[in-house]
């Protein structure tokens, strides 16, 4: 993820794997989303999760939250 929205090899290789979910019908989640224009490129893309500092926090598992289904990453 590190390179997303700043290096076109790395933005090709996350848009591949997005479609790629995609196509198999899989759920595709983004780890270690920092700067909002990853959130932003993902997006984009129609990522359908994101896990990262810029979320949220890293918890304990006992303190975890479920949240429900909304439009794009989260």
């Amino acid at each position: 993820m590190s390179g997303l929205g700043g290096r076109i090899d790395d933005d090709a290789i996350v848009a591949s794997v997005v479609s790629l979910a995609r196509a198999v019908g899989a759920t595709c989640i983004a780890e270690g989303v920092e700067p909002p224009a990853q959130h932003a490129a993902l997006r984009a893309l129609d990522c359908d999760f994101a896990q990262g500092q810029a979320a949220a926090r890293v918890r304990a598992s006992s303190a975890a939250v479920v949240e429900e289904p909304g439009p794009g990453p989260r």
